[in-house]
């Protein structure tokens, strides 16, 4: 560039041969472009460092979201073994009549029923209108109720869980299925008689009305609806 910049030349304006600033020159012309370039050279490191730092904020946003799912697809597994043990732990005293003396006329004696077979009695001696059951609902009947609507809340707190949380649809099918088949297979039958049950009898005498507790028929009646739709639909 210097040769050609001292070389003649027909305008003046033109002629730096005699100026002795053609190192200056060559910067003013040259420097110019070469920061221009070098700007863009560190736009583009900005550039390109942003996108990597994007990506790696995904990679770990998408780990901590893996490890947030895990975390409370286990969680959910754990209510699910929890409502397995709540129904094992029903509980409920009847009093069982025994004929004795006709000067001591009846005799009774508390009886304990747990798990399934606890639905199963109270059951039977709710359909009984006959007046001669073998056994007797006593006051322990209202704990018994707040008991099975624990139950009844646990199986729509999982329902809740596994609807609220953005799980993929594989891990949605394989929770709702589990709760499903636990459900069906141990409570669904069991707790639709025990409601129709209850009606009738309360229908047929008032005093039975409350006899689980207070507006206990009415709640059940509510919460066997939402389950139904939630989880059986």
């Amino acid at each position: 560039m210097p040769f050609i910049l001292t070389r003649e030349t027909l305008c003046n304006a033109f002629d730096f041969s005699a100026t002795g600033q053609i190192g200056d020159t060559i910067g003013g012309i040259v420097g110019p472009i070469l920061n221009f370039t070098g700007l863009i050279l560190v736009y583009l490191s900005f550039k390109q460092q942003y996108v990597a730092n994007e990506i790696q904020r995904n990679g770990m946003n998408e780990q901590a979201n893996t490890a947030n799912n895990i975390k409370v697809f286990n969680i959910i597994i754990d209510l699910i073994n929890e409502l397995k043990e709540e129904i094992k732990l029903l509980t409920i005293s009847l009093e069982e009549r025994k004929t004795g003396h006709i000067i001591m006329g009846l005799e009774y004696e508390n009886k304990k029923f747990e798990g399934l077979f606890s639905l199963i009695e109270i059951i039977s001696l709710l359909k009984d209108d006959s007046g001669n059951h073998r056994y007797v609902i006593t006051n322990t009947a209202k704990n018994y109720g707040h008991q099975v609507i624990y139950i009844v809340n646990l199986v729509l707190l999982i329902v809740n869980k596994i609807s609220e949380f953005d799980f993929s649809d594989s891990d949605k099918s394989i929770l709702k299925d589990k709760l499903r088949i636990l459900y069906t297979s141990k409570l669904e039958y069991y707790l639709t008689e025990l409601l129709t049950a209850l009606k009738e009898a309360e229908d047929q005498n008032p005093e039975n009305i409350g006899i689980l507790g207070e507006g206990f028929t009415d709640n059940l009646t509510i919460k066997l609806e939402e389950i139904n739709t939630n989880l059986l639909k």
